[in-house]
C-alpha cells in the first residue's frame, strides 16, 4: 500500500515546521470525499485516459469540465486510488485550488505543501530537508525548497500530483508552479492529475484529455438516494419516483450543481400539491442555474422570519471570508456579538438548523 514508511529514530512524523502555511489539505480531502456518494466517479477510474495514464508512459492526464459538473470530488476520488495503489515507495501529494485563498496559494506556498505532504512517506531525510529543519525558525527561499523537494522526490520510485480547480490559481503563480512540475517530470517519476474548467491558457504541454461530465448514471445514483426518503414521506406519490428520477437527470443535463439545486427544490416540499409545483419548476438550459437559485431565494424568505434572519446571517459570513469554513467555524461565527469576539453558547445554531435555513446553499 501506499502508505508512509516512517523516519528515522529521532524524527517526528511531521518534522517540518508550518511556516506560515495555513492550508491543511488533508483536511480538505477528507471532507470533499466524504461528499463522493457510493459508487459514483467510478466511470473515471475505469477510463481507457485514466488507466494508460496510470500504468503508461503518459505523465500528464488532463481532465478538464464546466463549472459543477463534480470535478473536486472526482479529484478526491482520485486521490484516495492512488492512495490505495500496491508498490513500494508510492508518493502522492495534491493541492486544492481556490479563489479564495488566491493570496495564499503562491508558489513558494504550493510547493513547500507538496514537499511537506511527502516528507513522511521517506526512510530518511534528505541532506536539504535537514538542513531546512535546522533552520527552523528562517523561512526557507523558493530556492532551498524546490532543492529539497527534487531531493524528496529522488528517493521515490513513483510520484503522483493532484492539481484540482487549476484555473482558481492566479495566473503567475500557476504558471510558474507548471514550470517545476514540467522540471519534476523531466528529473524523476512523476505523473500529474489535473483538473480545471476549460482555459486554453491551463494546459501547453502534452497530456491525456479526458473531458468531465457529470456522468448520467453517477446522476441517477446521486438523485435517487435523495429521492428515496422524500417519496416514502409523501403519500401518493411513489409511483411516480422514475418519472421525477428521469427529470432531475434530464434537467441537470450532465451537471451535479444543478442536480443538486433541483432535488434541494424538491426536497423541500411536504406535500404532494407543493411536489408537483416543484416538478414543474424545474428547468434545464443557459439560464437554469440562475432560475435554480432564484427558486431557493424564493424558499429562503418563504420561511420564518428567524430562519431568513439565519441564512442571510450565513450567506452573509461565507460570502465574505477568505477561506472555506467548517460548519463548526460558521456555528461559532454566529455566536459572536458585535463589537465583541466571544462566542456565546447561548447563540450557537445547530448545524441542522443552518443547513435547513439555507435552502441547499449551504
Amino acid at each position: 500500500m501506499a502508505t508512509p514508511y516512517g523516519l528515522g529514530p529521532g524524527f517526528s512524523r511531521d518534522p517540518i515546521p508550518h511556516w506560515g502555511t495555513p492550508t491543511n489539505y488533508g483536511a480538505l480531502q477528507r471532507e470533499n470525499i466524504s461528499q463522493r456518494f457510493p459508487s459514483t466517479c467510478e466511470w473515471v477510474l475505469a477510463s481507457k485516459e485514466y488507466r494508460d495514464w496510470l500504468h503508461g508512459q503518459d505523465h500528464t492526464l488532463f481532465c478538464p469540465g464546466e463549472p459543477g459538473v463534480g470535478k473536486t470530488i472526482l479529484a478526491a476520488a482520485v486521490i484516495q486510488d492512488l492512495q490505495g495503489l500496491d508498490g513500494p515507495m508510492i508518493g502522492v501529494a495534491y493541492i486544492y485550488f481556490s479563489t479564495l485563498q488566491a493570496g495564499e496559494q503562491d508558489l513558494q506556498n504550493l510547493v513547500f505543501n507538496l514537499l511537506k505532504q511527502l516528507v513522511p512517506g521517506l526512510r530518511v531525510i534528505p541532506f536539504y530537508l535537514e538542513k531546512m529543519i535546522d533552520g527552523k525558525h528562517e523561512i526557507p527561499s523558493v530556492r532551498q525548497i524546490l532543492e529539497a523537494l527534487h531531493a524528496t522526490v529522488k528517493l521515490y520510485s513513483q510520484v503522483f500530483v493532484v492539481l484540482d480547480a487549476l484555473d482558481e490559481c492566479q495566473a503567475g503563480s500557476r504558471t510558474a508552479l507548471l514550470r517545476e512540475i514540467l522540471v519534476l517530470q523531466s528529473m524523476f517519476q512523476t505523473k500529474i492529475f489535473l483538473t480545471s474548467r476549460f482555459d486554453p491558457d491551463i494546459i501547453t504541454f502534452d497530456a491525456l484529455i479526458l473531458q468531465i461530465r457529470a456522468h448520467e448514471a453517477d446522476l441517477r445514483r446521486f438523485a435517487a438516494g435523495k429521492l428515496f426518503l422524500l417519496l416514502s414521506l409523501i403519500e401518493g406519490v411513489t409511483n411516480v419516483h422514475e418519472e421525477i428520477l428521469s427529470k432531475v437527470v434530464e434537467s441537470a443535463n450532465g451537471n451535479f450543481l444543478l442536480g443538486k439545486l433541483h432535488l434541494d427544490s424538491l426536497l423541500s416540499q411536504r406535500s404532494s400539491q407543493g411536489l408537483q409545483s416543484a416538478f414543474a419548476k424545474l428547468s434545464s438550459g443557459p439560464e437554469a442555474h440562475k432560475r435554480a437559485y432564484d427558486n431557493a431565494m424564493e424558499r429562503i424568505t418563504s420561511q420564518s422570519r428567524e430562519r431568513v434572519d439565519l441564512a442571510r446571517r450565513v450567506l452573509a459570513w461565507l460570502s465574505r471570508t477568505r477561506c472555506q469554513l467548517t460548519i463548526i467555524e460558521v456555528q461559532d461565527a454566529l455566536a459572536t456579538e458585535l463589537g465583541s469576539s466571544n462566542v456565546y453558547q447561548d447563540n450557537l445554531p445547530q448545524a441542522v438548523d443552518i443547513v435547513l435555513a439555507c435552502c441547499g446553499l449551504v
